[in-house]
């Protein structure tokens, strides 16, 4: 419980591999009430891999990058201007993603010092860990990402 909020970090580099998953979603919001009344509909950058210590022996965990870190790197394009352009020009849109997401995977699959965060609050996380198999590689698995990467120093 005390590290929910809590900015820790740790010397990790994202997996290179094929384990990553990327997309554009509806941003959560907060206040329901709020969002059904504007049209505006906003959008965020989803992209959760796995994270390898400096060790081989340190193992993976998923963790999920905050929007704003990945926005970065798409040229000013923010994610709801990536999905209208994938719908005008798919090429165009296909483009952009393949290269602002390569660069990140570069800049990411080195090791240094990444900030990042419980996802879950400690209730949720110790409900979700009794919800999941008792298979070995929970902590690595990209569909239930816990900690949540905020920043690379």
């Amino acid at each position: 419980k005390r590290y929910h909020g809590k900015i820790i970090t740790v010397p990790c580099k994202m997996d290179s591999g094929p384990s990553k998953v990327f997309n554009i979603v509806k941003a959560s919001s907060g206040d329901k009430k709020k969002s059904k009344l504007k049209k505006d509909k906003k959008y965020e950058y989803l992209l959760v891999g796995q994270f390898l210590g400096p060790k081989q022996s340190d193992g993976a965990i998923a963790c999920q990058v905050e929007s704003t870190v990945v926005e970065t790197y798409f040229d000013g394009y923010t994610p709801a201007e990536i999905r209208k352009l994938s719908r005008e020009d798919k090429v165009r849109a296909n483009r952009i993603v393949n290269q602002s997401s390569s660069q990140f995977i570069h800049d990411f699959s080195s090791l240094g010092q990444i900030e990042m965060k419980l996802l879950l609050t400690a209730d949720n996380f110790y409900r979700k860990v009794a919800s999941l198999s008792s298979s070995s590689n929970w902590l690595s698995d990209t569909a239930n990402p816990f900690m949540l990467v905020v920043k690379r120093t």
